[in-house]
C-alpha cells in the first residue's frame, strides 16, 4: 500500500522554510533577524465572545512562541494580536519570538515543566519531532469541521500520522518552472514539459539538440516522493523503499546520466542549479518566485529569455511546498482557546495580510486565489509570483511521521547518489542503507 504523499518530508535545493532564520536561498532578502525574546501583550477585559462560555469567562493569557518575525513584523502581529482580542476581550496573547535552533528544545523543557506555550510556530520537521514525543494536540480530533475546512487539502496533512494531524499549516514556498525561451526554441519544443516523466522522455533530444541538460534531477528521495513510490509502511514500523519499482525509476535516470545527456552531479542542489541555468548550461529550474527574481539580478541576460510555467509533478501530480506551521502542545491550560487563536493567525484575513507584508505563500483555499497575486504581470517576478499562487492549490510538504524522518531521508539521497555518482552497485548499496534505515525505526520505535 501506498503511503499518502502528504505524509512525507521533501528537501527541496532551494525552498526551506522561508521566514525561520534557516539561510534559505529562495528567500536570502526576506528572512526576519533572531530575536532571542519580543513579547507584545494585548489588552484583556471580561466579555463574553463565541469562543468562550458564560457571560463571566475568566481573564487568561495565550503565550504564543514564533520563530524570528520579531522584530521585522512587530507592526503586522501586534495589529492582529489588537482584532483578536477584540472579539476576544477576555484574552491577552502574550508574543514570544525566538530562534529556530532553540525553539524544540525549550518547547519540551516548558512542557516537562508546566509552563507550556499555548500555541507554537514549528516547521513541519519540528513539529513531527514533538509528535514523537507525544506532546502535541491532535487537530483533525480536536478542531472543529469550519477551522479545518479553510486549508489546502494537501497542505493541511502535512504534519499527518495514521488519522491525526498535528498542525495547522501557515504559510510556505510553493514551486515555479522557470525556462529558458531560446533553448527551448532551439531544441523545437513549444511549451516545457508538465511532468518529470514528460521532461525525461525529452532529455536525451533536447541535450543533442543544444548541448545544455533539460532540467536536474530531483535527490532520489524526492523522485519517490513526487510519484508516490512506496517509501515507508502506513504504520511507520517497515522500510519499503528498495523495492523493483524504486529501483526501475532510477536506472531510467541513470541511463541517460550516463550518456551524459542529465547531469551526474548536483541533484537537488539549488546553488548548482542556478550556476548552471544562469551559464545556460540548464533549460529549466523548479524555483520559488523570489529565486528566479534572482536571476534578474545575477544574469540579466538570462533573465530576459526566462519565462514561467506550472512547476514539474510526479505521478502523484502534486508540487513541493516546505512549510511554517502552527501547533497546539497538549501542556497548554487553554487548549480550546489555544486552537481558536491557532485557527485565527492562521485563516484567510490573517494569511492574506501576512502574504502582502513578505513574499510568502498562504495555506489556505481562499486566500491563495486571491487577485493580489495576479496584481503584477508584466515583471518576471510579478509572473513568477502569479504562478507560485497558482501551483499553491495542489502542492504539499511532503513528511515522513517519523522524529528522526530527515535522517531516513537522508539515507535514501545517499544511496541513490552513491550509484548515480561513484556507479556503486544498486543492490548491494541499497541493502546497505536499507539496514540504516531499519535502525532508525528501532530509534524511533524506542523514544
Amino acid at each position: 500500500m501506498k503511503r499518502k504523499l502528504a505524509g512525507f518530508l521533501i528537501s527541496a535545493a532551494m525552498v526551506i522554510s522561508l521566514l525561520s532564520g534557516c539561510g534559505n536561498e529562495a528567500a536570502d532578502n526576506t528572512s526576519a533577524p533572531d530575536k532571542s525574546a519580543s513579547e507584545s501583550p494585548a489588552e484583556d477585559g471580561g466579555v463574553e465572545d463565541e469562543a468562550q462560555v458564560g457571560e463571566s469567562a475568566e481573564p487568561i493569557t495565550l503565550e504564543f512562541w514564533t520563530i524570528s518575525l520579531s522584530p521585522t513584523f512587530d507592526d503586522y502581529f501586534n495589529a492582529r494580536f489588537e482584532a483578536y482580542t477584540a472579539d476576544h476581550p477576555n484574552v491577552t496573547i502574550k508574543w514570544v519570538d525566538m530562534p529556530q535552533d532553540a525553539i524544540n528544545e525549550k518547547l519540551s523543557t516548558a512542557s516537562a515543566s508546566g509552563n507550556s506555550p499555548d500555541v507554537v510556530n514549528l516547521n513541519t520537521s519540528q513539529a513531527l519531532s514533538m509528535v514523537g514525543l507525544d506532546a502535541l494536540v491532535d487537530l483533525n480530533a480536536e478542531a472543529t469541521e469550519e477551522q479545518k475546512s479553510i486549508y489546502i487539502q494537501g497542505q493541511w496533512e502535512a504534519c499527518k500520522t495514521g488519522d491525526s494531524i498535528w498542525a495547522f499549516p501557515w504559510y510556505g514556498t510553493p514551486a515555479v518552472l522557470a525556462y529558458n525561451t531560446e533553448l527551448l526554441e532551439k531544441a523545437g519544443i513549444e511549451a516545457p514539459p508538465s511532468t518529470y516523466e514528460e521532461a525525461l522522455g525529452m532529455a536525451e533530444d533536447f541535450y543533442n539538440k543544444t548541448g545544455s541538460y533539460l532540467f536536474m534531477p530531483n535527490a532520489y528521495c524526492n523522485m519517490l516522493f513526487l510519484d508516490g513510490m512506496e517509501i515507508i509502511s502506513e504504520d511507520l514500523t517497515e522500510v519499503t523503499w528498495n523495492n523493483d519499482e524504486n529501483k526501475a525509476l532510477l536506472n531510467s535516470y541513470k541511463e541517460l546520466v550516463d550518456k551524459g545527456v542529465l547531469p551526474k552531479e548536483g541533484w537537488g542542489d539549488w546553488t548548482t542549479c542556478l550556476q548552471l541555468y544562469e551559464t545556460e548550461k540548464l533549460a529549466m529550474i523548479s524555483a520559488s518566485a523570489v529565486s528566479v527574481n534572482r536571476v534578474s539580478d545575477e544574469a540579466p541576460d538570462v533573465a530576459a529569455k526566462t519565462e514561467v510555467a506550472k512547476p514539474l509533478v510526479g505521478k502523484a501530480g502534486l508540487s513541493t511546498n516546505p512549510l511554517m506551521n502552527v501547533v497546539v502542545p497538549k501542556a497548554s491550560k487553554h487548549v480550546t482557546e489555544a486552537i481558536d487563536f491557532a485557527n485565527y493567525i492562521t485563516n484567510d484575513e490573517s494569511q492574506l495580510l501576512f502574504c502582502k507584508e513578505v513574499a510568502i505563500f498562504p495555506s489556505t483555499i481562499q486566500a491563495s486565489q486571491d487577485e493580489f497575486f495576479k496584481s503584477d504581470m508584466e515583471t518576471l517576478l510579478g509572473r513568477a509570483t502569479a504562478m507560485a499562487a497558482e501551483s499553491n492549490l495542489y502542492s504539499a510538504d511532503f513528511t515522513i511521521g517519523l522524529t528522526n524522518g530527515s535522517n531516513y531521508v537522508s539515507n535514501i539521497n545517499t544511496a541513490g547518489n552513491a550509484v548515480i555518482t561513484n556507479d556503486e552497485d544498486m543492490d548491494e548499496t541499497f541493502a546497505v542503507y536499507e539496514q540504516d534505515c531499519k535502525d532508525l525505526l528501532e530509534e524511533a520505535a524506542g523514544n
